[in-house]
């Protein structure tokens, strides 16, 4: 069973959005649109970071070894 808390939320403008995923028929209350926004949102953020973490590997960052040596 998971936990639910009740929270009050200011959409501003996307409460149009969120009113119009409603009427689409899809979503059953706002809660579910709520809680589908923020699974995509999860996900959308672990693309990004596996997409970091890729060119970072990529990245061929210098080392102390390659650093100039300084004059004598």
């Amino acid at each position: 069973m998971s936990d639910t808390k009740t929270v009050t939320v200011d959409l501003g403008e996307e409460a149009q959005t969120l009113e119009e995923r409603m009427a689409s028929g899809k979503y059953a209350s706002p809660s579910e649109v709520v809680q589908e926004a923020l699974q995509a949102l999860d996900r959308e953020d672990a693309m990004l970071e596996e997409l970091v973490e890729e060119n970072l590997e990529e990245v061929d960052l210098p080392t102390a070894a390659d650093a100039p040596k300084p004059a004598a």
